[in-house]
């Protein structure tokens, strides 16, 4: 990317009590706390804590697979300056994205050419809300895949060679799914603190894999196939169908699922 290009940042900023960070008992909201200050100490070092998936974040294959890939072991020329074609799907809240919709974003895509081998970013506008004005609202609300629209989506990643699947939902899932989001997101919030309370710690020891799996089929259809990345901000920037993208996680070992940052520039 040359400095007089038109780069496009497209990572949602990590700020305390981020509403993607703290709904679910899986959740750890990001906390800060000074060390030291400039005024004090005269440099400014600070404490942090969060969870893996706070802000926009990737996930690898090892997100359902104990096998698959973790983020460290992503080979980092295949997360920079991609070619990464650009689908537009408008979606507001709560709505899902199906089949059809996959199908004429991909034959959309295709009026200008076939392609292959690049890294898919798909568009809904939701990114475009504010976390702070909508709340716990910016996730639970957020448009999701369908099961047939995430089966066809796999399917057209497969077939394409794609290396990177890039959202701006806030997740590909409809967060909490049929069983967290009714038996915790639907408690009032003092009655449900996220991780690591006492509450979210005896909730995930009766929140049985077959529970996790169909809360997350969705997730995990999807990082069997390719690297994903949810909770893109400010896509509505890029007009360009076409786009060369770099997708950097935090460096974290042994990991399936870290925060990310995302930029892109116009091909």
């Amino acid at each position: 990317m040359t400095a007089t290009s038109s780069v496009h940042t497209l990572t949602l900023p990590i700020a305390p009590h981020s509403p993607v960070s703290s709904v679910f008992p899986w959740d750890s909201p990001h906390l800060r706390e000074d060390i030291a200050t400039v005024e004090r100490n005269r440099a400014h070092l600070f404490h942090i804590r969060m969870g893996s998936g706070t802000g926009t974040r990737m996930r690898t294959s090892g997100y359902g697979d104990a096998s698959g890939a973790t983020i460290d072991s992503l080979p980092r020329d295949r997360l920079v300056n991609l070619d990464t074609v650009v689908l537009r799907i408008p979606k507001d809240r709560e709505e899902s994205i199906g089949p059809a919709d996959v199908r004429t974003a991909f034959e959309a895509s295709d009026t200008a050419g076939a392609w292959t081998g690049c890294a898919v970013l798909l568009v809904t506008g939701w990114g475009d809300h504010s976390p702070r004005e909508l709340g716990e609202d910016y996730l639970l609300a957020t448009p999701h895949l369908s099961a047939a629209g995430a089966a066809d989506l796999a399917g057209e990643l497969r077939r394409r060679g794609a290396p990177l699947f890039l959202t701006d939902c806030a997740d590909v899932d409809r967060p909490g799914g049929r069983h967290a989001r009714a038996e915790w997101a639907s408690v009032v919030p003092w009655q449900r603190p996220p991780w690591p309370s006492d509450q979210a710690k005896a909730y995930l020891r009766h929140y049985p894999a077959e529970k996790a799996r169909a809360d997350r089929a969705v997730s995990l259809s999807l990082t069997a196939v390719v690297p994903t990345v949810v909770a893109l901000a400010g896509c509505g920037s890029i007009q360009a169908d076409r786009v060369r993208l770099t997708a950097l996680p935090l460096a974290v070992t042994d990991v399936a699922e870290a925060p990310c940052t995302v930029v892109a520039e116009p091909l």
